[in-house]
């Protein structure tokens, strides 16, 4: 797993060498989840940051985040629990609209004060979003649709900023 994770870090980063133009930036939302991963998470706060290298006609994209997942009440009060999604793909432009997906890592850590785990799950991603001008920057709505380890599924909604 650390080899893939170290992988898809690399070649994210080693794709900004040879664009024409890289905006680094950062993000802030919500992460929403869906079907069996709703019955223990609730909605819960996200932030992160993101790569995206530009190249003529696509960019590829990057970005890691952290979620503060909050657990239901049925997992008991001294429950605690995170995610990391680790997103790499590409995106396509159409004026301000932008849609793509790409590979996942998603490493969850779970303690409740007598187990504390920590997992890590191969999946993917597909958004969708826009950019809108906001003085001398853009801000930055998108939609993803994390896939858990091909299995469980979540909605990340986010506004961000290139810098």
């Amino acid at each position: 797993m650390r080899h893939l994770l170290t992988l898809i870090l690399v070649l994210v980063f080693s794709t900004t060498a040879v664009a024409g133009f890289t905006e680094f930036g950062a993000h802030a939302g919500i992460f929403v989840p869906t079907g069996d991963m709703s019955d223990a998470y609730d909605m819960s706060p996200m932030l992160g940051v993101q790569v995206l290298a530009h190249f003529t006609s696509f960019a590829i994209e990057g970005s890691a985040s952290y979620v503060f997942l909050a657990t239901d009440e049925s997992l008991g009060d001294d429950a605690s629990a995170s995610m990391i999604p680790l997103l790499a793909g590409v995106r396509s432009y159409s004026g301000n609209l932008f849609g793509g997906g790409g590979l996942a890592v998603h490493i969850v850590s779970f303690d409740d004060g007598t187990t504390d785990d920590s997992e890590s799950w191969i999946g993917a991603w597909g958004g969708v979003g826009t950019s809108l001008p906001l003085g001398s920057m853009e801000l930055e709505l998108s939609a993803r649709l994390h896939w858990i380890d091909f299995d469980e599924m979540g909605i990340g909604l986010t506004a961000g900023t290139y810098f």
